[in-house]
């Protein structure tokens, strides 16, 4: 009886179930939808102190899209909507602007909140690149230096774009980091660099270059370059392979064998006065092929070589002739 009554009542009601699944349907297809790429191209940009590009956003649905407001992940843009509503089918022109002064490398990101059902935040990638005016060579500099040596390496700034420019400046992060200008004025400007022979040990500093205007007036640009320096010391010795391994399969010794031989090379003729090994058993002979380089032989003696496994790194001392220092090359035990 309740079944009849159910069947009943539902071919009564069967034209209003009908519209009201209409409805709902139309009501869920009724959504705008946000269409833009996931990475915006915007090219080249030229180089100003404002640097503006335009990409369009468009509504893919069918209901109004509506951007609440636009994030983004550097404060060097700006963003600017020709219309913070956009019809079905229709498209909305963002304007971005770079401010070139706070303008750094790295990805830009932009987001857009709507009300877009599936894209609450939608997030893109500017992808773009920079119209150099100016440009350093090298990019960056490294300067190997030897002991007790002073070193001189040449920086040019090329003025690629734009007027002729005066370099008024050079300034350096480090004291022990000189500079000279060889030639202030024009396309091609020339700074020499100049690292004391009484400076040691490694320095990391940035270097930085004041250019203006040829013909300036008051309140004329300025632009501001920096490059990165290193300085690092030459090693006086050098060894080929850098490093040496030793294989557990070595132990026990057998017998006497010749185990690895290894390059050294010195800045200046220099005789071996004694190589030695932290572990005993390792014997060694040197061939001088030239004045600053030699080709050393090492040799396991059975008798004396451990027996054992050594599992710890150690070294092998090499002493030169008139030098207090001692030269140490690195051997790594290996399973």
């Amino acid at each position: 009886m309740d079944r009849i009554c159910t069947n009943k009542c539902i071919q009564r009601n069967a034209p209003f179930l009908l519209f009201l699944g209409l409805f709902t349907n139309s009501i869920a297809l009724a959504n705008p939808k946000i269409k833009v790429p996931d990475v915006v191209h915007l090219g080249v940009l030229q180089s100003a102190p404002i640097m503006q590009a335009e990409f369009p956003i468009a509504n893919g649905g069918s209901s109004d899209l509506t951007i609440d407001r636009v994030s983004m992940s550097c404060s060097c843009v700006s963003v600017e909507l020709s219309s913070e509503t956009v019809a079905p089918g229709e498209e909305a022109l963002v304007k971005v602007s770079f401010d070139r002064e706070k303008l750094r490398e790295g990805p830009v990101y932009l987001g857009f909140f709507t009300n877009d059902p599936e894209y609450a935040v939608r997030s893109i990638l500017l992808n773009f690149g920079l119209l150099k005016n100016f440009a350093l060579k090298p990019a960056r500099l490294r300067i190997a230096k030897k002991p007790n040596e002073p070193v001189r390496e040449t920086v040019e700034v090329i003025v690629r774009r734009g007027p002729p420019v005066t370099l008024s400046q050079v300034t350096c992060t480090s004291a022990a980091v000189k500079t000279r200008i060889v030639r202030d004025s024009g396309r091609s400007l020339l700074v020499e660099v100049i690292v004391p022979d009484t400076i040691e040990g490694l320095i990391k500093a940035e270097l930085s270059f004041l250019l203006c205007e040829s013909e300036q007036t008051a309140g004329g640009e300025q632009t501001v370059l920096s490059m990165p320096v290193r300085v690092v010391p030459r090693p006086h010795f050098q060894f080929t392979p850098t490093k040496l391994f030793l294989c557990r399969s070595l132990f026990p010794l057998q017998e006497d064998r010749v185990w690895r031989e290894f390059e050294l090379r010195v800045e200046q003729d220099a005789t071996i006065e004694s190589i030695t090994s932290d572990i005993p058993g390792i014997r060694f002979e040197s061939e001088k092929r030239a004045a600053n380089h030699f080709r050393i032989t090492s040799r396991l003696i059975a008798a004396q070589f451990p027996s054992v496994f050594v599992s710890d790194p150690f070294f092998i001392r090499i002493k030169m002739e008139n030098d207090e220092r001692e030269h140490k090359l690195e051997v790594i035990p290996i399973r």
